[in-house]
Order: structure tokens, then sequence, then C-alpha cells
């Protein structure tokens, strides 16, 4: 049996999984935001956010009108993101650029955030570093 395809099939099943919890962890994003409780607390902490206002170029947003896109956008990127790892045919360049980002984004979820978007980059982080070493692993063909 001819191994030659064996591992980059291999890794572009792992670069799946990585692009799965990414895209989890996006969706889990948004749906938290569009779930979360209003509570007397939280809409305290927006008006404040909203009465604080930062001149931008071209632009003066509140704390909370930037609070609310970088939220949305993030959760719409990693969406998106994690689509396009999932479908892609991993590469030696798209393979570490996966596995830098996934590990980044574990060690920032981990530190700023909550155990689930926690262990979804982590998974990401796992599957991608294992995605990278099936690619570049070298195969022995039969002779």
């Amino acid at each position: 049996m001819d191994t030659a395809h064996a591992q980059p099939a291999l890794a572009g099943r792992w670069h799946t999984i990585a692009g799965c919890a990414l895209l989890l962890t996006g969706l889990g994003h948004l749906a938290t935001e569009i779930g979360a409780p209003q509570t007397p607390e939280r809409d305290a902490i927006l008006a404040t956010m909203g009465g604080w206002h930062l001149s931008l170029p071209g632009a003066k947003r509140s704390v909370a009108d930037l609070f609310w896109g970088f939220s949305l956008m993030m959760g719409v990127l990693l969406i998106a993101c994690g689509a396009l790892i999932s479908v892609a045919r991993p590469t030696r360049a798209s393979s570490l650029i996966v596995l830098a980002t996934a590990l980044v984004a574990s060690v920032a979820a981990w530190r700023y955030f909550f155990v689930v978007p926690g262990v979804l980059t982590s998974i990401a982080a796992l599957a991608a570093a294992k995605a990278f070493w099936d690619e570049h692993r070298t195969v022995p063909r039969p002779g």
C-alpha cells in the first residue's frame, strides 16, 4: 500500500478538527452575547461604558460601542477562520499559521475568559499541532 498520501490526509482531518473547534468557539461566543441575561448590574456597567467616549480617527465612539463591535467582530472572525481552516487543504505555511494562531487563542482564552473557550481553543491548538506534525513527518514509501 502506498502511504505517500496517508499523512497529508491525516493532517487534513486534524486541520478540520482544529477549524471546527474554532468555529464552535465563535458560535458559542455569539450565542452567549445574544442570550446574556439582562441584569441591573450588567445594565449599569453598559450604561457606564456608554457614557465614556473616545475620539478615534474619523469617529467618536463610546467604550460600549467598542465592546459590542469587538465582540461581534471576534465571533464572526472565529466562525470564518474556523470554517476556512476546516475546508482548506493543509500546507506547510497554513499548518504553521493555524498552530500559532490556535496557541495564542488558547493562552488568551485561559488567561482572560473561562473554561469553555479555553477547552475549545486548546483542542484547536492540539489538533493544529498534530496536523503540523503529520503534514511534515517523513512517510516511508514501500520499496
